[in-house]
């Protein structure tokens, strides 16, 4: 099951950090499902180091990852705001490739989505709003 099914069985009703806990316990229950191509994806990583065509096209596929992860993880619309959904979808991205290297170190004891919903949950409510800073 993909992302795409597994958001049209979401119930349309959940709060967005429901959302968040389903997509990310689908997310980690993907790394056992597939787990050579995790690991696969890594191996490319360490090869762009010595490949400077490979680096390029990781670099230039990138944007559209940001773009595609803010809007499965958290609805962001990138025909409405570009900026913000690249910003967020940056942010989705560096927590999928830690969570993924956490679950090919040890799957026993990797971030679940449970988890990363209340790490998420925690972390927002512990920053002060960007428009009352003073």
């Amino acid at each position: 099951e993909g992302f795409t099914e597994a958001l049209a069985a979401a119930d349309p009703d959940v709060t967005p950090l429901e959302r968040i806990e389903m997509l990310w316990t689908h997310t980690v229950e993907s790394f056992q499902a597939t787990r050579r191509l995790w690991l696969a994806q890594f191996e490319l990583l360490a090869e762009a180091d010595r490949q400077p065509e490979l680096r390029k096209f990781f670099a230039d596929i990138q944007p559209e990852a940001h773009l595609d992860l803010a809007g499965i993880f958290h609805g962001a619309d990138p025909a409405t705001d570009e900026k913000t959904s690249l910003t967020v979808g940056k942010l989705y991205h560096a927590i999928l490739i830690g969570v993924m290297a956490q679950w090919l170190i040890d799957p026993k004891t990797a971030s679940t989505g449970q988890e990363l919903a209340e790490a998420l949950r925690i972390v927002a409510a512990s920053i002060q709003p960007a428009d009352s800073a003073t």
